[in-house]
């Protein structure tokens, strides 16, 4: 009795952690489809008819903000990855001054609040006249994403046997090549788990693009879907808006179901090498 009594505790916690996890998904959806009347008349609950009308509504509003994010992600998730991997390779095989101090100071960059560089970055993309451009976004993005994917990365190369690298020396390949047929192909994983938290970081970042963006035209979907909601005015349109939370959210929850798999193991691969 005891025993059942103890499983029914823990399932009893484990079904309140996904209610509370995933109702708020559900009463997005429901919301989605209900008109203004439908929504004070009965908050809550299903109503009907149903307004698929919503969704046209929010995805004209909203599609040009989403193709906006699509690219900066794809340009800074590349950049940073390859950028990172380089720089991760180069900590974990070589020798050289300096090498912990620095490493040490890549490491240091993950325990600076992003918040506390806001100030001294605009003032850089100011000066460097990039202000209401994209690359105003993707360069602090991909500098923002080194620091975690220099210390996942590094971990896991210094993991790997010299042997395997001495032998393609011996046949021949130069030291970017070992890097590129050898050190790549082991880590996609880790690679695939890098890109991933890369991607939702551009994906759900508000507060920049609306610092340093001023045409709301070249606005990341965080940015764009606030600018949307505004545009109703002071009678707020609830189904439209929903409709576009849900929007903006279906290629993340995609993404995740896609390679949740890779994700995990990615991080496995990573946390086992630290």
């Amino acid at each position: 009795m005891k025993a059942l009594r103890a499983d029914a505790g823990k399932h009893g916690i484990v079904w309140t952690i996904l209610i509370l996890t995933y109702y708020p998904l559900v009463f997005s959806v429901e919301t989605s489809l209900k008109s203004n009347n439908e929504f004070q008349y009965n908050v809550f609950g299903t109503t009907w008819p149903i307004y698929l009308s919503n969704y046209g509504a929010a995805w004209s509003g909203i599609a040009g903000f989403i193709w906006n994010t699509i690219v900066i992600a794809v340009v800074t998730v590349l950049f940073t990855l390859v950028f990172g991997s380089m720089a991760a390779f180069v900590f974990a095989r070589y020798n050289f001054p300096g090498k912990v101090v620095l490493f040490y100071m890549f490491l240091g960059l993950l325990m600076i609040p992003s918040i506390l560089t806001l100030i001294p970055l605009f003032l850089e993309v100011k000066g460097m006249g990039l202000l209401n451009n994209w690359l105003a976004l993707i360069l602090p993005y991909i500098a923002g994403g080194q620091a975690i994917t220099v210390f996942v990365l590094q971990a896991f190369f210094s993991s790997l046997p010299e042997e395997m690298f001495e032998a393609a020396r011996i046949d021949g390949a130069s030291e970017f090549q070992a890097f590129v047929r050898i050190a790549i192909p082991l880590s996609s994983a880790i690679l695939g788990a890098m890109a991933i938290i890369s991607a939702l970081g551009v994906w759900g970042d508000y507060l920049w693009p609306t610092i340093v963006l001023q045409d709301s035209h070249l606005y990341t979907i965080s940015a764009g879907i606030a600018n949307y909601v505004s545009s109703f005015g002071l009678v707020a349109q609830v189904g439209p808006t929903f409709a576009s939370y849900v929007l903006a959210s279906l290629p993340v929850v995609i993404l995740i179901i896609l390679t949740m798999k890779y994700y995990v193991t990615g991080l496995t691969s990573g946390a086992l090498k630290l």
